[in-house]
Formats: structure tokens, C-alpha cells, sequence
């Protein structure tokens, strides 16, 4: 869908939108939870190559492990056009 529809600086994907929802997913939530600060991340790299692809920034929802209690939650981040999500301009945000 963002291959798609060209020429817009951001792209807001719903939440799980890396994995999509139901009880296989949620089966598979060991295996499918990323840390956001994991750079090797499957989420973060395919989105991140997508952002530079298409030059916009995209916020996209992931399956998160809490580092604090160890608990699984819904998280959005959000990558830019550069591809990047450090100190050179851009950030990754995950709520």
C-alpha cells in the first residue's frame, strides 16, 4: 500500500500492523516480539528500508517485550525518510 500511493511525507500504519492479530500471532508472541532498540530487528529494518525507499517517514505497530517486567504490549515506531532512527536528524519513537 505505501508503494502505492507515492508522494506523502508520513504513513500511519494501525497497531500490530508488523504481524497482523489472532491467536497464531499471539502463540507466537515469544518469537515475535522485538526490542525497539534492537537495530537487527525485523520490523525496524523492513520499515526502516522502506522509509528510505519511499522518502517518508512511516510509524508502524510491532509487538514489544517491556525490558522492566518482562510483559508483551502493542508499541508504535516511527522511522524516517533517511532510513535512520539516531541523532542524525531523526529519531525512533515507540509508545
Amino acid at each position: 500500500l505505501i508503494r502505492a500511493a507515492p508522494g506523502h511525507a508520513m504513513f500511519v500504519l494501525p497497531e500490530l500492523s508488523s504481524t497482523g492479530y489472532g491467536d497464531e500471532v499471539f502463540a507466537r508472541r515469544e518469537e515475535l516480539a522485538e526490542e525497539v532498540e534492537d537495530e537487527s530487528g525485523r520490523c525496524r529494518s523492513f520499515f526502516g528500508a522502506l522509509a528510505a525507499d519511499v522518502g517518508a517517514y512511516i510509524a508502524y505497530g510491532f509487538l514489544r517485550r517491556r525490558r522492566e517486567d518482562g510483559a508483551f504490549c502493542i508499541s508504535h515506531a516511527v522511522v524516517a525518510p533517511d532510513g535512520c532512527d539516531d541523532d542524525r536528524g531523526s529519531r525512533l519513537v515507540a509508545v
